[in-house]
Parts: C-alpha cells; structure tokens; sequence
C-alpha cells in the first residue's frame, strides 16, 4: 500500500502495483489512466480535452452499489440536460435529449428530426395538443 499524505512531487512516470492511498487534493497536469476499479469523493475534469468512462458509470450511489446501465444516477433533486435554442441543437443523433428554449419544449432526436417529448405534437411543432395550462385547469387546447 502506498500513503500519499503531504505534498508529493513526481517529476516522470509513475506506476502503483498494488493499493494506494492519496490524502488531500490532488493534481494531475497530463492523462491519467485507471485500469481497474476506483473510488473517489470527487473528479473534476477541467479544460478543452474530453473525460472518459468505459463501461458502466453510476453517481450518487451508494459505495456497495455497482452501476448496471450505461450511466445511473440515484438522488432526489434532479438531473440537468442540455438547454438551448432551436439554432443551438446539434447535428442528428438518435437518442439525444434537450429542452429548446424556442419551442419551450423537452425534444428528442430519432436520427432525422428533433421532435417533442411529452403529449401530442406534430414534427414541425406547431400542431399539438395541451392539457390544462395552470393548476386544475381541465381544457384541453389544440
């Protein structure tokens, strides 16, 4: 086991065979890899580069869980996705979701179109059906 306990400085490589321990904030100025399994407070990936995750990623569950999806999330508050306007949305992808300020609508993508998530609306948007626009106001809109 190595102890990582006060300020440390490697000036080349580094390998750790077997467990380590670093206590204390931690600064990495080139790649990391981690070729089995870690446990961490917190990662904070900053700059212009890419963060990577093979396989499975879980947050905010707890220690003894393991993921069993691409990516799960556990919390009680909410999840962000991306917002933006209609001139904002990226090039065709199926499975993409954003909220489209434009449109003021969640949207999805099929690999063709951004079309609306939620109740009944047309590709182009501007047929649809909305369900009470306030409280326990029961009309129904087209």
């Amino acid at each position: 086991i190595a102890n990582i306990d006060s300020a440390t400085t490697i000036g080349g490589a580094a390998t750790i065979g077997g467990a380590a321990t670093i206590d204390g904030d931690t600064s990495i100025g080139g790649s990391i890899t981690v070729t089995k399994d870690a446990t961490v407070d917190s990662i904070s990936a900053i700059g212009t580069d890419s963060s990577f995750f093979a396989s499975k990623v879980g947050i905010g569950l707890s220690e003894t869980s393991i993921p069993t999806v691409t990516l799960q999330v556990s919390g009680h508050d909410a999840i962000g996705i991306p917002v933006g306007t209609s001139d904002d949305r990226p090039a065709d992808q199926p499975g993409l979701l954003r909220y489209n300020t434009t449109t003021d609508l969640f949207q999805g993508n099929n690999g063709a179109d951004w079309l609306g998530i939620g109740g009944v609306i047309d590709g182009d948007q501007d047929t649809k059906i909305q369900a009470g626009a306030t409280g326990d106001d029961d009309t129904l809109r087209l």
